[in-house]
């Protein structure tokens, strides 16, 4: 899987762990940078436990389907008409320091912060790694949405930040969270014999991002 959307996905699976609620329905543009620097732009789409990823790999729609309730995960390459089934297990998703599901009671809170005209609660959580590193995790949590709408991943003197603007509150299709019909489904390709997975901490480089091409909403 591409880094950035390895990226992108985790931050993204980390949102429901600040929180037990179900998000409110609602689109949006997402931004994702490194150091303050562009790496990727795109669209989500959210609705209760489930949500829509889209952004674009060398000028291809790549989408993810997220069902945090059920579990389940799916990436979408539209222009094969095929779809992987994805576990959702953030330790796959190449950033260590989400390597479990925070518990809420754990994360301190700071204070209260405008976020494009949503008011949040600023929280933040430290992450420990089994190799001894740390990092922190700082979220902006709106309550009229149900779920943080900003985070900022802090590790080894790097950032990466999530966030959404442009939020737009209304009903979302259900068929937006569905494999459309007459995709064909791909399997995930094993390790060659005698060589494991990569470990979750790999850090392969980062590549320049570009926009991606939406849906309609």
């Amino acid at each position: 899987m591409n880094r950035i959307l390895r990226l992108a996905l985790a931050l993204a699976l980390l949102f429901p762990a600040a929180t037990a609620a179900l998000a409110g329905d609602f689109a949006a543009d997402m931004l994702l940078t490194a150091d303050g620097k562009f790496l990727q732009d795109g669209r989500v789409y959210v609705k209760g436990s489930r949500m829509r990823l889209e952004t674009a790999v060398e000028d291809e729609l790549q989408v993810f389907i997220i069902d945090a309730a059920l579990g389940k995960a799916c990436m979408l390459q539209t222009a094969a008409k095929s779809y992987l089934e994805l576990p959702l297990d953030p330790r796959r998703l190449g950033l260590l320091a989400l390597s479990g599901r925070p518990d809420a009671a754990k994360w301190r809170r700071i204070g209260r912060e405008p976020i494009e005209n949503w008011d949040c609660e600023k929280r933040a959580l430290e992450l420990k790694n089994p190799g001894g590193a740390s990092g922190e995790m700082t979220i902006w949590y709106a309550e009229q949405l149900g779920m943080p709408i900003k985070s900022v991943l802090r590790e080894g003197g790097r950032s990466i930040t999530m966030e959404y603007r442009n939020i737009r509150p209304g009903s979302i299709a259900p068929a937006l969270f569905t494999v459309p019909a007459g995709y064909q489904r791909m399997t995930m390709p094993a390790p060659p014999q005698g060589m494991g997975a990569p470990a979750p901490d790999a850090r392969p480089a980062i590549p320049a991002g570009k926009g991606a091409p939406h849906a309609q909403e």
